[in-house]
């Protein structure tokens, strides 16, 4: 959805050092953009099938997440809300208004409070969208859907976007935008799990959208297995010099990644829902800002105790 030269600009000023020879490449999606009707758009209308089937099956269970995580982020901005004051008809009196009786018609004799939300919040929800993840896709969904819901329920400008690797190209998959409505939020049910995952890059260029943003706090939820893996072996020559990711190296490239963002003024948390094996690659990458997901059904209670830590001041 980039032209080719905001294409070409992002990908000069991101794709470098470890990532120099990849291409990040963003897209609304096979079934928002349809080129042809192939096995691939054949397959990624079945899975958003699925992944509503799933979610109409927990509907009941996702409503109670969606309405705990609502609740939860209301408090934390009640904390941080900001009484404003202004001259009215009723409320109380001010004394140095009284002259106006009898006098004149201004009836605004009064101090007038009312508080609002402080919501100076912009909050970027990544999926990895890898192959990896292809076994738990519906709950993966799921789990998108209902922090979308809470944060359009709070009135929060968010993104919703996905990542994987086909080759040397990283393809960020957008599923919302921060001015998007809540019907927007059905979008993410079109997830599906594909190919590779160089999750450095994926940090990196999200951390890159949101620092156009002017909020003052910038919070960045990652949904992930904690398992970056790009070793795909393309072959040698001018177009095909992509390295292996993989490994230790990987783990390590994105735990950098997300020190560089939280340098950034970028809070980043890990909401992690993998295998045992990969739980110690998660907390090296993300450190104490993680929340293990063990069932779906405890999903708004341990995202909740997190982002109310970080939004309450």
């Amino acid at each position: 959805y980039l032209t080719p030269l905001e294409a070409e600009r992002i990908n000069h000023q991101i794709c470098t050092g470890a990532h120099a020879d990849c291409t990040l490449y963003f897209t609304d999606g096979i079934l928002a953009n349809m080129v042809k009707v192939n096995a691939q758009s054949e397959y990624a209308r079945r899975t958003k099938e699925v992944n509503w089937r799933v979610y109409e099956q927990n509907r009941r269970m996702a409503k109670q997440n969606i309405d705990m995580l609502t609740n939860v982020l209301k408090r934390a901005l009640v904390a941080r809300n900001e009484k404003e004051t202004y001259v009215g008809e009723s409320g109380r009196i001010l004394p140095n208004r009284l002259w106006n009786i009898g006098r004149t018609e201004n009836r605004k004799l009064f101090l007038q409070e009312s508080r609002r939300y402080n919501t100076d919040f912009v909050v970027e929800v990544l999926i990895d969208g890898s192959g990896s993840q292809r076994s738990r896709q519906s709950h993966v969904a799921l789990q998108a859907f209902m922090i979308s819901e809470a944060l359009t329920n709070v009135g929060i400008p968010h993104r919703v976007m996905s990542f994987c690797t086909f080759w040397d190209y990283t393809v960020m998959r957008r599923f919302r935008e921060y001015e998007d409505g809540r019907e927007a939020n059905l979008r993410i049910f079109e997830f599906y799990g594909s190919s590779n995952n160089r999750d450095g890059l994926a940090l990196r260029a999200a951390g890159y959208l949101m620092e156009a943003s002017k909020k003052a706090k910038r919070i960045l939820l990652v949904l992930t297995d904690a398992n970056p893996m790009d070793d795909q072996n393309i072959g040698e020559g001018a177009f095909y010099t992509n390295k292996e990711y993989t490994d230790q190296p990987a783990i390590e490239d994105t735990a950098r990644e997300v020190q560089r963002l939280k340098q950034k003024g970028i809070q980043v948390i890990g909401i992690f829902m993998g295998s045992a094996k990969s739980r110690e690659a998660a907390r090296e990458i993300f450190d104490r800002e993680l929340v293990q997901i063990q069932n779906i059904n405890d999903f708004a209670g341990a995202v909740g105790r997190v982002l109310g830590e970080v939004m309450t001041p």
